[in-house]
């Protein structure tokens, strides 16, 4: 079965065509990234605003034609912590089926949790016996802890890196007290997340913070997710390239590291929260995974045997 799987962020958007089997492999076929900024303001406001919408309707427009080519037989459209907070969210859903065709099913912090780890761990080729897997969204992030492919504790909590960038983050690079006002609360959040022992647990990331940095980490100057899914990042590493982003300006971070522009400005608050759940579960090592949401969502379609 041809799945067609978006994932519409607070940040980006993504597409994955796939072909799933019964016994639920997963064949990729395409896959598009675009930067639309749909949570823009909505941290603050509760509003998507008019702009967001017209950027969202373009690049969905795009993503409606490369589907309707691909043969897709089945459509998910999902949207999470921006689409959640937003008070003219069915407005926005409306417009966008009007549109484009697409109809958006907007996620609980639970589903997107649950989603998600399912995403992650179907890219892991030997799954050890625990893992906890963290995505950093823009909005919200997420910690999910698993004994195998069951979860066993998660929690969403709107702590998110275009979210956190519109409240603290107010120049590139941000002024040292504005930097450590963001540290600090993430600090004061990141207790909530889950326990595990950091000792037996694969600890595992998804999504644009971590396989941004695993980029970085690898010299590539394009995308490659094949490269980025399986690379380890340690503590230390991260730290050490935090320390440096933080006083690079926006123009800096795009030449230097190859960061699209819609998230250069962002990205500095996303490794700030990696840090600083790592810091509060004493963790020393990250695996990256090139899969998410998207992939959960398109593998929902097939029940587990």
């Amino acid at each position: 079965m041809r799945i067609a799987s978006i994932d519409l962020g607070t940040n980006t958007i993504l597409l994955l065509i796939a072909d799933v089997g019964a016994d639920r492999s997963l064949t990729v076929v395409d896959e598009r990234l675009e930067i639309a900024r749909l949570g823009k303001g909505v941290g603050a406001e509760k509003r998507i605003a008019a702009e967001s919408f017209l950027r969202c309707e373009r690049h969905l427009r795009a993503f409606a034609d490369i589907i309707r080519a691909s043969g897709a037989e089945v459509i998910r459209a999902t949207g999470t912590s921006a689409l959640r907070d937003a008070v003219n969210r069915e407005e926005f859903i409306a417009a966008m089926r009007d549109a484009t065709g697409i109809t958006f099913e907007v996620l609980s912090g639970e589903d997107e949790a649950r989603w998600s780890y399912a995403g992650a761990v179907s890219g892991l080729r030997d799954a050890p016996e625990q893992i906890a897997v963290l995505d950093i969204g823009g909005g919200s992030t997420e910690l999910i802890v698993g004994d195998g492919r069951e979860i066993t504790a998660h929690r969403s909590i709107d702590i998110g890196a275009v979210r956190l960038t519109e409240r603290f983050l107010r120049g590139t690079p941000p002024s040292d007290a504005d930097l450590e006002a963001c540290i600090a609360w993430i600090a004061h959040e990141a207790m909530r997340f889950p326990d595990f022992d950091a000792s037996r647990t694969a600890f595992v990331g998804v999504a644009g913070t971590v396989t941004t940095l695993a980029a970085i980490e690898l010299g590539l100057t394009s995308y490659d997710g094949a490269r980025v899914s399986g690379c380890v990042l340690t503590a230390d590493g991260i730290r050490a390239r935090f320390e440096q982003m933080r006083r690079m300006s926006h123009d800096a971070l795009v030449r230097e590291f190859h960061i699209e522009i819609g998230r250069a400005d962002v990205i500095l608050a996303g490794v700030a929260i990696l840090l600083g759940i790592m810091d509060a579960r004493g963790v020393q090592s990250l695996i990256v995974s090139d899969r998410g949401l998207r992939y959960g969502i398109a593998l929902r379609e097939v029940p587990p045997a």
